[in-house]
């Protein structure tokens, strides 16, 4: 999806990645995720605390592994950037990835 005014989406954007169908967390916690609670089986916690529970899973493999916007690959919440609101989705794949 283009967005007119919006930048190609790139990996620098990303806070999340998944291999083998699970998700892990690759945030700088920025834009207000450092203070963002999250749902989880264990309850309510921050979401930097949850990533800390994943761990930082096997690591990316460039132009392997996709990368999401969001800390939960594709599933949200978003930050306050507004990026992850224009473009949720995929950012390793550019614009073909929103929405993805």
């Amino acid at each position: 999806i283009d967005i007119v005014g919006m930048p190609n989406p790139v990996i620098g954007w990303g806070d999340s990645y998944s291999v083998n169908g699970e998700c892990f967390c690759s945030s700088t916690f920025d834009h207000g995720m450092d203070i963002f609670w999250v749902d989880t089986p264990m309850g309510y916690m921050l979401a930097r605390e949850a990533c800390e529970i994943v761990g930082p899973g096997p690591g990316l493999v460039a132009g392997e592994t996709p990368v999401y916007n969001d800390i939960q690959c594709g599933n949200g919440p978003p930050n306050s950037a507004g990026d992850e609101q224009l473009c949720p989705g995929r950012v390793d794949i550019g614009s073909a990835g929103c929405g993805h």
